[in-house]
């Protein structure tokens, strides 16, 4: 009977032990996940303000294909369009 309630004792300790492990695991994993979470907002914003710029980029662009319809070709004013365009996104006046 002795041996019967040491081999319960020592199953129950297992257990026990076993279930404290899972916990700190899941625990681990909970803050993972926060971490993560937290680096996606981050990474969401920075997305926005790369869109923006990308947005005005574009505008800019397609500012200075206007003027240089209007004027026939490329002016001054196109060119300082062209130029503001290409340093803020890579736009190029020849892709």
């Amino acid at each position: 009977m002795t041996g019967i309630l040491e081999k319960n004792g020592d199953t129950i300790k297992s257990l026990e032990n076993s279930s404290e492990a899972g916990k700190a695991s899941i625990a681990s994993s909970v803050e993972s996940i926060q971490k993560i979470e937290e680096q996606s907002g981050t990474l969401l914003e920075a997305s926005k303000i790369i869109q923006s710029i990308a947005s005005q980029t574009n505008m800019l662009a397609m500012n200075a294909a206007i003027e240089a319809a209007h004027a026939g070709g490329r002016t001054a004013g196109t060119h300082d369009y062209e130029r503001h365009a290409r340093a803020v996104g890579g736009w190029r006046a020849d892709s």
